[in-house]
Protein backbone atom coordinates (compact mmCIF):
# COMPACT_ATOMS: atom_id res chain seq x y z
CA UNK A 1 0.00 0.00 0.00
CA UNK A 2 2.53 2.06 0.99
CA UNK A 3 4.49 1.64 -2.80
CA UNK A 4 1.55 2.06 -4.39
CA UNK A 5 1.19 5.40 -2.17
CA UNK A 6 4.55 6.50 -3.36
CA UNK A 7 3.89 5.74 -6.86
CA UNK A 8 0.77 7.83 -7.47
CA UNK A 9 2.94 10.59 -5.52
CA UNK A 10 5.69 10.26 -7.82
CA UNK A 11 3.09 10.71 -10.76
CA UNK A 12 1.47 13.38 -9.64
CA UNK A 13 4.36 15.54 -8.92
CA UNK A 14 5.95 14.65 -12.41
CA UNK A 15 2.66 16.05 -13.62
CA UNK A 16 2.59 19.27 -11.92
CA UNK A 17 6.64 19.87 -12.84
CA UNK A 18 5.20 19.19 -16.09
CA UNK A 19 2.70 21.41 -15.87
CA UNK A 20 4.93 24.67 -15.29
CA UNK A 21 7.53 24.14 -17.81
CA UNK A 22 7.73 27.38 -20.20
CA UNK A 23 9.43 27.53 -23.49
CA UNK A 24 10.57 30.61 -25.45
CA UNK A 25 12.24 30.64 -28.93
CA UNK A 26 12.09 32.67 -32.07
CA UNK A 27 9.68 32.18 -35.35
CA UNK A 28 9.54 32.92 -38.94
CA UNK A 29 7.07 32.29 -41.59
CA UNK A 30 7.02 32.98 -45.60
CA UNK A 31 3.48 33.52 -46.57
CA UNK A 32 0.64 33.61 -49.58
CA UNK A 33 -1.45 36.54 -48.80
CA UNK A 34 -4.77 37.64 -50.48
CA UNK A 35 -7.96 38.86 -49.61
CA UNK A 36 -11.60 38.80 -49.25
CA UNK A 37 -14.48 41.12 -50.73
CA UNK A 38 -18.17 41.49 -49.36
CA UNK A 39 -20.46 44.12 -49.42
CA UNK A 40 -19.11 46.00 -52.23
CA UNK A 41 -21.69 45.86 -56.05
CA UNK A 42 -21.67 42.51 -57.51
CA UNK A 43 -20.17 44.08 -60.39
CA UNK A 44 -16.97 45.38 -58.37
CA UNK A 45 -16.21 42.67 -56.66
CA UNK A 46 -16.46 40.82 -60.12
CA UNK A 47 -13.94 43.88 -61.50
CA UNK A 48 -11.41 43.37 -58.69
CA UNK A 49 -11.49 39.64 -58.55
CA UNK A 50 -10.36 39.48 -62.31
CA UNK A 51 -7.81 41.63 -62.03
CA UNK A 52 -6.34 40.80 -58.44
CA UNK A 53 -4.04 37.95 -57.10
CA UNK A 54 -1.77 36.99 -54.27
CA UNK A 55 1.06 37.91 -53.55
CA UNK A 56 3.75 37.03 -50.79
CA UNK A 57 4.33 38.08 -47.89
CA UNK A 58 6.23 37.58 -44.44
CA UNK A 59 6.06 37.26 -40.20
CA UNK A 60 8.85 37.26 -37.94
CA UNK A 61 9.48 37.79 -34.28
CA UNK A 62 9.44 35.95 -30.89
CA UNK A 63 7.69 33.48 -29.17
CA UNK A 64 6.43 31.41 -25.54
CA UNK A 65 4.29 29.52 -24.11
CA UNK A 66 3.77 27.06 -21.03
CA UNK A 67 2.69 23.65 -20.44
CA UNK A 68 -0.91 23.24 -19.01
CA UNK A 69 -0.83 19.46 -18.89
CA UNK A 70 1.68 16.90 -20.62
CA UNK A 71 -0.40 17.30 -23.95
CA UNK A 72 -1.47 21.15 -23.73
CA UNK A 73 0.26 24.21 -24.02
CA UNK A 74 -0.59 28.12 -24.34
CA UNK A 75 1.27 30.00 -26.48
CA UNK A 76 1.84 33.97 -27.24
CA UNK A 77 4.39 35.95 -28.67
CA UNK A 78 5.53 39.13 -30.97
CA UNK A 79 5.70 39.18 -34.51
CA UNK A 80 6.01 41.64 -36.96
CA UNK A 81 4.24 40.58 -40.30
CA UNK A 82 4.17 41.91 -43.90
CA UNK A 83 0.75 41.61 -45.85
CA UNK A 84 -0.84 42.49 -48.42
CA UNK A 85 -1.78 41.30 -52.57
CA UNK A 86 -0.97 43.03 -56.11
CA UNK A 87 -3.14 43.09 -59.39
CA UNK A 88 -2.29 41.27 -62.41
CA UNK A 89 -0.67 42.97 -65.06
CA UNK A 90 -3.13 45.68 -66.47
CA UNK A 91 -3.49 47.07 -70.21
CA UNK A 92 -3.57 50.14 -70.85
CA UNK A 93 -3.83 53.13 -73.44
CA UNK A 94 -3.33 56.93 -72.69
CA UNK A 95 -4.05 59.96 -74.88
CA UNK A 96 -0.53 61.42 -74.51
CA UNK A 97 1.24 57.81 -75.67
CA UNK A 98 1.66 56.76 -79.18
CA UNK A 99 1.85 53.29 -77.57
CA UNK A 100 0.10 50.98 -75.04
CA UNK A 101 1.62 50.58 -72.04
CA UNK A 102 1.21 47.96 -68.89
CA UNK A 103 -0.35 49.32 -64.97
CA UNK A 104 0.54 47.03 -61.76
CA UNK A 105 -0.47 47.94 -58.32
CA UNK A 106 -0.44 46.75 -54.82
CA UNK A 107 -1.91 46.70 -51.18
CA UNK A 108 0.38 46.19 -48.41
CA UNK A 109 0.19 46.15 -44.97
CA UNK A 110 2.54 46.46 -41.60
CA UNK A 111 1.08 44.62 -38.55
CA UNK A 112 2.38 44.14 -35.13
CA UNK A 113 0.65 41.00 -33.99
CA UNK A 114 0.00 39.23 -30.48
CA UNK A 115 -0.96 35.67 -31.09
CA UNK A 116 -3.33 33.82 -28.24
CA UNK A 117 -2.90 30.26 -29.19
CA UNK A 118 -3.57 27.20 -27.69
CA UNK A 119 -1.40 23.56 -28.85
CA UNK A 120 -2.60 20.01 -28.36
CA UNK A 121 0.17 17.53 -28.92
CA UNK A 122 -2.24 14.08 -29.97
CA UNK A 123 0.82 12.00 -31.21
CA UNK A 124 4.06 11.96 -29.18
CA UNK A 125 7.21 9.52 -30.28
CA UNK A 126 10.43 9.43 -28.41
CA UNK A 127 11.89 12.39 -30.77
CA UNK A 128 8.78 13.93 -32.69
CA UNK A 129 5.95 14.66 -31.87
CA UNK A 130 2.13 15.94 -33.67
CA UNK A 131 0.18 18.95 -32.39
CA UNK A 132 -2.66 20.97 -33.62
CA UNK A 133 -2.62 24.68 -32.99
CA UNK A 134 -5.62 27.54 -33.08
CA UNK A 135 -6.56 30.51 -31.42
CA UNK A 136 -6.97 34.31 -32.14
CA UNK A 137 -4.70 36.80 -33.56
CA UNK A 138 -4.53 40.86 -32.22
CA UNK A 139 -2.80 42.73 -34.70
CA UNK A 140 -1.91 46.60 -34.44
CA UNK A 141 -1.14 48.24 -38.10
CA UNK A 142 2.10 50.15 -38.17
CA UNK A 143 1.64 51.08 -41.53
CA UNK A 144 -0.30 50.65 -45.23
CA UNK A 145 0.09 51.76 -48.62
CA UNK A 146 -1.03 51.70 -52.07
CA UNK A 147 1.72 51.40 -54.60
CA UNK A 148 1.39 51.34 -58.19
CA UNK A 149 3.45 51.99 -61.68
CA UNK A 150 3.27 52.23 -65.45
CA UNK A 151 5.59 50.93 -68.18
CA UNK A 152 5.86 50.44 -71.99
CA UNK A 153 3.90 54.24 -72.58
CA UNK A 154 6.36 56.44 -74.73
CA UNK A 155 6.44 58.44 -71.81
CA UNK A 156 9.34 57.76 -69.13
CA UNK A 157 7.85 54.78 -66.42
CA UNK A 158 5.69 56.41 -63.70
CA UNK A 159 5.42 55.35 -59.86
CA UNK A 160 3.36 56.87 -57.22
CA UNK A 161 2.65 55.59 -53.58
CA UNK A 162 -0.17 56.82 -51.15
CA UNK A 163 -1.42 56.08 -48.17
CA UNK A 164 -4.20 53.81 -47.29
CA UNK A 165 -6.60 55.84 -46.17
CA UNK A 166 -9.38 52.87 -45.58
CA UNK A 167 -7.18 50.52 -43.65
CA UNK A 168 -8.36 49.27 -39.83
CA UNK A 169 -6.03 50.28 -37.14
CA UNK A 170 -6.98 46.99 -35.46
CA UNK A 171 -7.52 43.20 -36.97
CA UNK A 172 -8.39 40.60 -35.15
CA UNK A 173 -7.73 36.61 -36.83
CA UNK A 174 -8.57 33.47 -36.40
CA UNK A 175 -5.62 30.56 -36.74
CA UNK A 176 -5.63 27.18 -37.44
CA UNK A 177 -3.06 24.83 -38.28
CA UNK A 178 -0.94 21.23 -37.63
CA UNK A 179 2.63 20.78 -36.61
CA UNK A 180 5.56 18.35 -36.53
CA UNK A 181 8.09 19.41 -33.48
CA UNK A 182 11.44 17.81 -33.60
CA UNK A 183 13.22 17.33 -30.29
CA UNK A 184 17.20 18.01 -30.16
CA UNK A 185 19.57 18.36 -27.59
CA UNK A 186 19.52 20.69 -24.71
CA UNK A 187 15.87 20.75 -23.93
CA UNK A 188 15.57 22.81 -27.68
CA UNK A 189 12.87 21.90 -30.56
CA UNK A 190 12.42 22.53 -33.86
CA UNK A 191 8.75 23.58 -34.90
CA UNK A 192 7.40 23.37 -38.63
CA UNK A 193 3.56 24.10 -39.07
CA UNK A 194 1.66 24.66 -41.87
CA UNK A 195 -1.28 27.24 -40.79
CA UNK A 196 -4.17 29.78 -42.11
CA UNK A 197 -5.59 32.59 -40.94
CA UNK A 198 -8.65 34.65 -42.09
CA UNK A 199 -9.02 38.44 -40.52
CA UNK A 200 -12.50 38.41 -39.31
CA UNK A 201 -12.80 41.61 -38.45
CA UNK A 202 -11.84 43.68 -41.98
CA UNK A 203 -8.54 45.04 -42.66
CA UNK A 204 -10.31 47.58 -44.75
CA UNK A 205 -13.84 49.02 -43.80
CA UNK A 206 -15.87 51.40 -45.69
CA UNK A 207 -19.48 52.58 -46.07
CA UNK A 208 -20.09 50.32 -48.97
CA UNK A 209 -17.81 47.09 -47.76
CA UNK A 210 -14.97 45.07 -46.46
CA UNK A 211 -11.96 43.73 -47.27
CA UNK A 212 -10.61 40.44 -44.92
CA UNK A 213 -7.12 39.31 -45.44
CA UNK A 214 -6.34 35.82 -45.43
CA UNK A 215 -2.55 34.27 -45.59
CA UNK A 216 -1.58 30.55 -45.57
CA UNK A 217 1.94 30.08 -43.78
CA UNK A 218 4.74 27.64 -43.30
CA UNK A 219 5.51 28.32 -39.39
CA UNK A 220 9.29 27.38 -38.63
CA UNK A 221 10.15 27.93 -34.90
CA UNK A 222 13.12 27.35 -32.77
CA UNK A 223 12.17 26.90 -28.79
CA UNK A 224 14.09 26.16 -25.64
CA UNK A 225 12.47 24.57 -22.82
CA UNK A 226 13.24 25.65 -19.50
Amino acid sequence: MKKAFLLISGITCAMQTQAHDFYLGIKAAPELHYRNVTGFAQWYIENVNEKEVPAFGFSAGVCGGMNITRRLQIETGLLLQLAGYKSKDISITMQYSTTPGIYRYSKKYTYLNVPMLVNYTFLRMPFISLYASGGLINGVLLHSKNEGNTSGLSTPDNEFESKNTYAAAYKLAVQAGVGVSLALPANIAVRVAPSFQYDITGSENDQNGHIRLWNAALNCSVIRKF
